[in-house]
């Protein structure tokens, strides 16, 4: 697979080999080659996204949650910042203050520094990190399965 930099390059090259009408440019065709990759990879883009957002739709019924009263750190950290950063695409001020939201809506009174959730951010953002998935937290972590399956059990049954 080629990145988009390259692509773009590859087809440049090729069509400096093409014999062109008179009335088309070879600027144009630059253009219009760069203009169709760049819609290709557009549309695939939102195909993935689509395929991600599907994969985590129980994320959503996390996030609107008030019910987490251990683990929240590790939900941070393995699924909601990541999600929030990486499938969603949000900056990172959102992400922290989506953050400080979710951590206010919860029963506890205990404080999360503002310093490490934007040092979390950044990582995630840096390094693409994506949330874990429902069975990665099942082997990983029973305390927040069991959490969230409670959660979105009873969302489920609102509908």
């Amino acid at each position: 697979t080629l990145e988009p930099g390259k692509a773009v390059k590859h087809l440049e090259t090729a069509l400096s080999d093409t014999p062109l009408p008179p009335s088309f440019s070879r600027k144009a065709a630059k253009l219009t080659l760069k203009w169709k990759a760049l819609e290709t990879l557009e549309s695939e883009f939102k195909t993935v996204k689509r395929i991600y957002r599907r994969k985590y739709w129980w994320i959503k019924h996390v996030s609107e949650a008030s019910e987490f009263n251990d683990g929240r750190k590790r939900l941070l950290f393995y699924v909601l910042i990541p999600y929030w950063v990486t499938v969603e695409g949000r900056s990172i001020e959102e992400a922290i203050s989506l953050t400080e939201k979710w951590v206010r809506k919860q029963s506890r009174r205990d404080r999360i520094s503002k310093a490490w959730i934007r040092s979390l951010a950044r990582n995630v953002k840096n390094k693409n990190i994506k949330p874990w998935s429902l069975r990665r937290i099942r082997e990983k972590d029973p305390t927040i399965y069991s959490m969230i399956s409670t959660i979105t059990t009873s969302s489920m049954n609102c509908f």
